[in-house]
């Protein structure tokens, strides 16, 4: 066995073991493996859904609709404001809606904000006003917390 000279401290990847003591040092794969196991399984255990995505139990699912409730009663508001903002094409009503969804987006969480901090970089698909308005989810994002 050759001794390494430096000063680095030892390295810990995979192909640095594999380049150190020739062969694949089944005893660090597992350890490894076992370790990056039991980080994950706990979150998929207090999850509403298993891994296969069905709901775990009774429980589970009461909670996925619930969720999907409170997202909807939350949605309700801009999808309300859409319609006239549409139809009678009033700078008042649209600025409503917007408010309105921004405040949804917000209220819904991280992946809702992220959602529309993502649709606020596509005027190609959305109205300029509409983008302008979602940009603010960017600035304000670390804010609410």
């Amino acid at each position: 066995m050759h001794r390494i000279l430096s000063c680095r401290p030892p390295p810990q990847s995979f192909a640095a073991l594999l380049l150190l003591h020739g062969g694949t040092p089944a005893f660090a794969v597992q350890r490894r493996v076992a370790a990056r196991q039991a980080a994950i399984v706990p979150e998929a255990e207090s999850a509403s859904l298993s891994l296969d995505g069905r709901p775990r139990s009774a429980l589970g699912a009461l909670r996925l609709l619930a969720r999907a409730f409170a997202l909807g009663l939350l949605l309700l508001r801009p999808l309300l404001l859409l319609l006239p903002a549409l139809l009678l094409r009033g700078r008042a009503w649209q600025s409503r809606f917007e408010r309105a969804l921004v405040h949804a987006l917000e209220r819904g969480g991280p992946c809702l904000t992220k959602l529309g901090q993502w649709a606020s970089t596509r005027p190609d698909v959305l109205p300029a006003s509409l983008c302008a308005t979602l940009g603010e989810l960017h600035s304000r994002a670390g804010a609410r917390v």
